[in-house]
């Protein structure tokens, strides 16, 4: 009777495996400025109808639902909420700020023309925001912090190759008043003081003194500005 030796068995990695290699290579080269893998969604759809089909195990099936739940749900585009009508409107063409009748000279981004796109462009970003945070001793005094980038910027830095997939979950999952400030996008923009003779900051909108003294003690958190 002839024995046949055993052939090795070679266990194919876990698809889930695969997946975020993939989502990390994306996370690295986007940050890198080289840019986004763009099939890096496709790829976690495929991958989880294949880990899916391959497990009867039931403890692993739910390990695997949990990981593509928190994927899957972390990557969809979820839309902005919708926000009332602004309180508060920054026109940059001719640099004013009109608040209940009143008009404030203001002062923009060294880069005024133009929707903020990534840290350092001198840009003013464009849209509607909500003051997420308030603070009297800034480095530039009364400070109303805004909550850029939201999601529509997110979504916006992703197409343009500025955002990761990692970090985009961050939108969906981790933001709560203050949406992550530390991707290419930028952050830590507001209204603040420090003089409205020119366009001088780095993207936050500035007023004089008794301006910004004003809307801080007139305006509360979650308040809607919109800047255009």
């Amino acid at each position: 009777m002839l024995c046949h030796p055993l052939q090795p068995t070679h266990r194919t990695p876990s698809s889930a495996v695969i997946v975020l290699a993939v989502l990390l290579l994306d996370h690295l080269l986007t940050v890198g400025g080289t840019g986004p893998i763009w099939f890096s969604l496709p790829a976690l759809l495929i991958a989880m109808v294949l880990d899916w089909r391959r497990t009867r195990s039931r403890k692993i099936r739910l390990v695997y639902a949990a990981l593509y739940f928190y994927l899957l749900l972390g990557l969809i585009p979820w839309p902005q909420a919708p926000m009332p009508n602004p309180e508060v409107v920054v026109t940059k063409s001719c640099r004013e700020l009109v608040y209940r009748g009143k008009t404030m000279r203001i002062g923009l981004g060294f880069h005024p023309k133009g929707a903020k796109a990534e840290e350092g462009d001198g840009r003013t970003p464009e849209g509607r925001y909500r003051i997420c945070s308030k603070a009297s001793d800034s480095p530039f005094g009364f400070w109303l912090g805004l909550d850029y980038p939201n999601r529509n910027d997110a979504w916006r830095g992703r197409l343009q190759g500025r955002v990761s997939w990692i970090e985009l979950t961050r939108w969906n999952w981790f933001w709560r008043s203050e949406p992550p400030q530390n991707t290419r996008l930028g952050g830590q923009i507001g209204i603040h003081g420090g003089g409205n003779r020119k366009n001088w900051t780095l993207g936050c909108v500035a007023l004089d003194e008794p301006d910004i003294k004003d809307l801080f003690q007139s305006l509360p958190l979650g308040t809607v500005v919109e800047i255009r």
